[in-house]
């Protein structure tokens, strides 16, 4: 093919050009955006008309920069306590970004840190709106809990004839104490980082405060509660740390027995960095874990665990990326409960309207009936200010579908029981900064033979 001498002139102009720029692109200053990195790059000239090329001098062209992701994640301080509440807010983001928030009562405000008040108790659902100019958006929810000023952890009634009470006010510190202090109080020992012998891969110990928190304590005339700091993700290995009752004799831990205590699941993110306790559980915690005889048991009648998945009958999942989860009860030889996906050996929540969620004094209260060859499980909560709710049935010869006989010669109660024993490590794909660490608060534990004996709180 034969080219013109205009033709091929053009050809050295682009030539020349296209050589400049790439000379240009690697001496050392910044580098022109490729369109992989970059959205709207537009080349104009200097009187803002596009140019015949498509491409312009270095001093005159000017392009839009890439654009920064969009963001919306929400810093909340307290995330719960009593009305009327003022909860300081925060997001880190972008400050050419728009910020606009809605508080879940009607209320909306908008910047990267706002403030706002709640006078009424209630749940709140917070969420975050993050805009850039260029139209991208994101959006976050958190829950803040607000409960009646009112309470009076005074009023709560203990009574006599309770089968075992702690209400942990008395002080065990997170770094080197004695497991005495807890044999005091009616336990008959312990294993944790911070006590005697110092192991487990997690921290047991009392406290009379807790980050992002603000508001009574509810337990009887409560001034401390007990902290449980799982650590499976930190030291990179499952836990094995517990408070233990009983062992003294066979049956120490009823047949028929209740048990009752108040739980908080701390969710923070501290805004300054210094006491974040941002709780997440890895696979099948345990939380009460019985033996008739002694430990790694496989003799127990059943065994009490935490879990984002609700088993049966619904098996709903909360998530990967939980602090929330619901209790279940295991037995590996004689629970048989029919679904459409077979038979399982794990039965859960049978009501799903509530579960434990994070930032939130919640009382539970268990029944677990294993004196006859007919068991039974049940299960209630309340929200500090809630009402009572049945979230598990379970009784032989009346429940669909299941099977839980119990064999005559293993009727009966436990020595002994672990509490919490073992929590899983593992890592998040959705979050790789987020571990498998938790932070769970217990104020006034109970061990009961009825339920007339557990505690009442008006509250």
């Amino acid at each position: 093919m034969i080219l013109s001498r205009r033709t091929f002139n053009n050809l050295l102009f682009v030539l020349g050009a296209t050589v400049l720029m790439f000379i240009t692109g690697c001496g050392g200053g910044e580098t022109t955006p490729t369109s992989s990195d970059t959205q709207d790059t537009t080349v104009t000239t200097s009187s803002g008309a596009p140019s015949e090329s498509g491409t312009q001098p270095a001093d005159t062209s000017t392009q839009s920069p890439a654009s920064t992701a969009v963001e919306a994640t929400i810093s909340a301080s307290p995330t719960s306590g009593a009305a009327s509440l003022t909860v300081n807010l925060s997001t880190a983001g972008n400050t050419s970004h728009t910020y606009r928030w809605n508080f879940g009562d009607n209320s909306t405000d908008s910047g990267q840190s706002v403030t706002h008040i709640y006078n009424t108790p209630g749940t709140y659902t917070v969420t975050l709106t993050a805009s850039s100019s260029a139209g991208e958006t994101a959006t976050s929810t958190r829950n803040i809990y607000v409960f009646g000023s009112s309470v009076d952890n005074s009023q709560a009634i203990v009574p006599q004839g309770v089968y075992f009470f702690d209400d942990f006010n008395y002080s065990v510190q997170r770094s080197g104490d004695t497991t005495d202090i807890f044999r005091n109080h009616g336990w008959s020992g312990g294993k944790a980082e911070n006590l005697t012998g110092g192991s487990g891969k997690g921290y047991i110990y009392t406290t009379n405060t807790i980050p992002g928190y603000s508001g009574p304590l509810p337990g009887k005339n409560s001034s401390h509660v007990l902290a449980i700091e799982g650590r499976p993700s930190t030291f990179g290995i499952q836990t094995d740390f517990y408070l233990q009752f009983g062992g003294d004799f066979d049956n120490q831990v009823p047949a028929d027995v209740w048990f009752q205590y108040w739980v908080y699941t701390n969710d923070y993110d501290d805004p300054t960095n210094q006491n974040d306790q941002m709780s997440r559980f890895g696979p099948h915690p345990k939380f009460i874990y019985p033996t008739k005889g002694g430990y790694p048991s496989n003799n127990g009648l059943w065994i009490l665990y935490s879990d984002k998945n609700s088993k049966a009958p619904f098996s709903n999942d909360l998530g990967e990326n939980s602090s929330e989860y619901y209790m279940y009860l295991q037995d590996y030889e004689d629970i048989r409960y029919t679904t459409s996906n077979g038979v399982i050996d794990k039965i859960g929540q049978t009501d799903l309207s509530d579960h434990i969620v994070p930032n939130r004094w919640t009382l539970v209260k268990i029944h677990i009936d294993t004196s006859t060859v007919n068991p039974r499980y049940e299960q209630w909560m309340k929200p500090m200010g809630g009402q009572w709710l049945k979230v598990a049935e379970y009784i032989q010869g009346q429940t669909p579908n299941l099977e839980w006989h119990i064999a005559p010669e293993n009727i009966g109660g436990h020595r002994t029981f672990r509490m919490p024993s073992t929590l899983n490590e593992c890592r998040f794909n959705t979050n790789p900064d987020l571990k498998c660490d938790s932070w769970m608060y217990l104020d006034d534990f109970t061990i009961a033979t009825s339920e007339d004996t557990l505690p009442v709180y008006p509250y």
